[in-house]
């Protein structure tokens, strides 16, 4: 009886091994062929591994968070306590950094802004330039040098042989010396002047008609006189004047200074600026200086005005007045396509309005004693 409960026992102790291994190896081959799929050789252990990182990461993040949701909080807490000793304090009234002063180069005579760049070559040169037709149809240029607040008793500078066929001359009988004497009869001349828009874009052209004021031969080598003529408009208009340079202030003129002339070659139907520069200042023509330019023109050039830009006085300023074409500039036989031409000073047309008592015109003083050449009939 004994040996038989043993067996049984044994049996039965031996029955619940099996039955464990065999549970045992079921759940390890479940586990290496659902839970890890991808495992090699090491099996388990890699698995064992990639799982321990895992957590561990997880771990450092978890840590990482609540170290960042401290820090915020403290800095916010932070925040809130200087704002509170911020609001806490007496305020002061604060004050803005003031802007600064323009200077005086920058402002006008009436305390306004200043004009910029494209402005000043606009009201100081551009709207000066006019196109000037003789009587004859002979056509040239010509710039505003006077003109009123109104726009009335406009003055415009010239050369004289553009207007030369406009004037006609013939005997006059004198009773009382018992001779004649040459009398000037003048024919008017055509001046069209210009108007732009803020870009420089052409509006519209004003044709106004002018009479004759004063002139000087243009001559040959012998007898030239300044080549120079004064017109007066007949309507007014609203373009500003050029401003020609003092006399004392022409000495500040140099060889290779820039400069820019504004004319109508080839009767142009708007004045066009060719830019250039002072070749020399030593040229003369019967005792008259002269000043050599290296700038572009063809005919109907003449008469254009040559600006300089003084850094002193802030303003494009005429220094000169195209004439004649030098032989030495020519690019043909035909007198077309020159860029060496001729230009009288501005100290000569000082001493062309002095004579002919229009000296007012640029604020100078005239000799009363002095009489005009040009005599209206």
């Amino acid at each position: 009886m004994d040996k038989g409960r043993r067996l049984a026992s044994k049996s039965y102790g031996y029955g619940r091994i099996i039955v464990i291994w065999s549970a045992l190896f079921c759940f390890l081959q479940v586990w290496r062929w659902e839970l890890a799929p991808t495992a090699t050789d090491s099996g388990r252990g890699f698995i064992i591994k990639q799982v321990s990182s895992s957590l561990f990461q997880r771990g450092i993040e978890a840590r990482s968070a609540k170290l960042a949701c401290r820090a915020r909080k403290a800095a916010a807490a932070a925040k809130a306590a200087d704002a509170a000793e911020e609001d806490s304090k007496p305020k002061k009234k604060r004050r803005g950094k003031a802007a600064p002063k323009p200077s005086d180069a920058e402002r006008t005579a009436d305390g306004g802004a200043a004009p910029g760049a494209w402005e000043k070559k606009r009201d100081q040169m551009l709207l000066a330039a006019v196109r000037i037709q003789s009587h004859g149809g002979t056509q040239g240029s010509g710039f505003v040098i006077s003109t009123s607040a109104n726009g009335t008793f406009a003055q415009v500078l010239t050369n004289h042989h553009v207007i030369r066929d406009s004037i006609h001359q013939h005997d006059r009988w004198d009773p009382v010396a018992e001779s004649s004497k040459k009398v000037d009869r003048f024919m008017p001349v055509i001046v069209e002047s210009f108007d732009y828009d803020e870009r420089g874009r052409h509006l519209r052209t004003v044709q106004t008609a002018a009479d004759i004021v004063a002139y000087s031969m243009y001559g040959d080598k012998w007898s030239f006189e300044g080549d120079l003529a004064l017109v007066k408009l007949k309507a007014p208009i609203t373009n500003p004047a050029a401003t020609v340079i003092d006399e004392g202030d022409f000495d500040e003129v140099r060889a290779l200074d820039e400069i820019i002339m504004f004319g109508c070659p080839d009767a142009s139907e708007l004045p066009l600026p060719t830019t250039g520069h002072v070749a020399s200042m030593s040229e003369q023509r019967a005792g008259i200086g002269l000043m050599l330019s290296q700038v572009f023109g063809n005919p109907g050039s003449s008469g254009s005005a040559v600006f300089r830009y003084s850094e002193k006085r802030s303003r494009y300023e005429v220094i000169a007045i195209h004439s004649l074409t030098d032989s030495r500039g020519s690019l043909t036989d035909v007198g077309r396509g020159c860029f060496l031409r001729l230009a009288i000073q501005a100290p000569e047309i000082h001493k062309f309005l002095r004579l002919h008592n229009m000296g007012h015109l640029l604020g100078l003083e005239t000799d009363q004693s002095n009489e005009s050449q040009a005599q209206p009939a």
